[in-house]
């Protein structure tokens, strides 16, 4: 996919989903990023690809690294922090802000997956197309806003693979949690890969599933159907989607196999739950 040749911000409007919401986002030419004169907090969570040029980036946490194209920064609402071109270099980036609890686990300074801020992703091609796609995607609704804020974690999903992939210094419990954390996050209408995932704790499957029983009460597969069908029902009681685009959006086979899975969590089906809900009784 090719990038558009002059700056182009992708508009977007003021609705949110029960997900959170994509705030701006855009092809940018010509800037000098933040600047070096403050630090900033820009209040919003970004991704912020640099495909062309040179700079720095800097925080009050003390890190000052290079940046080059393929280098991408992760912008923390709370984060104090500059990045941009240096003397008379060129900046041009992609960029994508969004905000949102969901959010908050993937950026949490402790536990999180991006705790360092600047990921270096080298190869440009396969990334720009994955912004490109985000960001060409109509927000105009609540249902369409939800397909891109999930579409959203898809992306920061990939960008957690390729850092596992290039190692870490992190415990085997930290690894641990992320490996769990990757269960839930691993997009739904895909068939999920047990042993990458796996491989990110650095255990063998067969281990890893047992030290993911002791430590959630559940299998793999049981674990992340729970979360998926608790997504699932925030979506059916905020905007009372059909079985069919539940379906769609999970990746289930048919209406039928959704409400089966559904059910399995929830105990009842999601027409049966959507109804107590709105009488004000209690469905779980």
């Amino acid at each position: 996919m090719t990038l558009p040749q002059v700056t182009r911000i992708f508009s977007r409007s003021g609705i949110a989903s029960p997900l959170g919401r994509i705030a701006n986002g855009g092809v940018v030419y010509g800037t000098l990023g933040t600047g070096f004169q403050s630090f900033r907090k820009y209040g919003l969570f970004g991704l912020v690809l640099l495909f062309n040029g040179e700079g720095r980036y800097r925080d009050r946490n003390g890190v000052d690294c290079c940046l080059e194209p393929g280098d991408l920064i992760f912008v923390h609402p709370k984060r104090p922090h500059q990045y941009g071109a240096t003397k008379k270099g060129i900046w041009e980036e992609l960029f994508i802000t969004f905000e949102g609890a969901s959010f908050e686990p993937w950026f949490d300074e402790e536990s999180g997956c991006f705790q360092e801020p600047v990921l270096r992703l080298g190869t440009l091609e396969l990334w720009v197309s994955r912004f490109m796609e985000l960001l060409e995607m109509e927000t105009h609704s609540e249902f369409e806003m939800t397909r891109a804020v999930l579409r959203l974690h898809e992306l920061l999903n990939e960008l957690n693979t390729f850092s596992q992939s290039r190692g870490g210094r992190r415990s085997r419990s930290e690894r641990l949690q992320n490996s769990i954390r990757r269960v839930i996050t691993w997009p739904s209408g895909r068939s999920v890969d047990w042993e990458s995932i796996a491989a990110i704790s650095g255990l063998s499957y067969s281990a890893w599933r047992k030290e993911v029983k002791k430590e959630t009460g559940m299998s793999p597969s049981q674990y992340r159907r729970k979360h998926l069908m608790i997504q699932a029902a925030e979506l059916l009681r905020q905007l009372g989607l059909s079985n069919e685009q539940l379906a769609d959006q999970f990746g289930c086979s048919d209406a039928f196999h959704f409400s089966k899975m559904f059910k399995s969590v929830h105990g009842v089906s999601p027409w049966k739950y959507r109804s107590a809900w709105l009488k004000g009784t209690e469905v779980e």
